[in-house]
């Protein structure tokens, strides 16, 4: 038993290779995006964190 792929066969397998290929990067793009925005939120919270704990202890200690 031989097995031929015609030509239009192989070219729906390319197309649908390509578009899943497309669909990958898109998603690593995005993959990216939302690793940075973490990023950028977890220092945001730090640093306001830090602000309230600052703000909080002088309220205790006396030293407005």
């Amino acid at each position: 038993m031989r097995c031929v792929i015609s030509m239009t066969e192989a070219i729906i397998v390319a197309i649908i290779t390509g578009g899943f290929a497309v669909v990958v990067a898109v998603l690593q793009t995005f993959r990216k995006e939302n690793r940075e925005d973490h990023n950028f939120v977890v220092t945001s919270l730090n640093r306001i964190e830090h602000k309230i704990d600052d703000h909080v202890r002088d309220h205790a200690t006396g030293e407005l």
